[in-house]
């Protein structure tokens, strides 16, 4: 006897997906943060954060109407604005794990607010 799960598949809406969505890639993003603050920390970050950062970039566009709005605005605003809360996660990361390095980083670096010195800019 068949069960209800394979006589009528349940169907389940596809959450929204940075990458097919927007022009930005989370992992190349996150990768830029890191390696911004590894090189102003002058310490390796490990790669883990890289692959932390892109999984709470797709996490709320995924399911947070306003951040999707926001990273389509019109212009470089969206891309800006990823980077602004990857460098706020990575501060709160670093907050949690690496106290010592966190408080080497400027004062408004975790609210995504204070980038870093632009001679350690990677790619933007």
């Amino acid at each position: 006897m068949p069960t209800a799960k394979t006589t009528s598949p349940r169907r389940v809406a596809r959450r929204p997906q940075l990458e097919k969505e927007t022009p930005f890639i989370a992992l190349i993003a996150a990768q830029e943060v890191v390696q911004e603050a590894s090189l102003y920390l002058v310490a390796d970050l490990p790669t883990r954060h890289c692959t932390a950062l892109a999984h709470r970039a797709r996490l709320h566009y995924a399911h947070n109407e306003s951040f999707r709005r926001r990273l389509r605005s019109p212009g470089t605003s969206g891309r800006d604005l990823l980077y602004a809360y990857m460098l706020h996660w990575l501060a709160s990361r670093l907050r949690k794990q690496a106290p010592e390095l966190f408080a080497r980083l400027p004062a408004l670096y975790a609210w995504g607010g204070e980038e870093l010195p632009p001679h350690l800019t990677v790619l933007r």
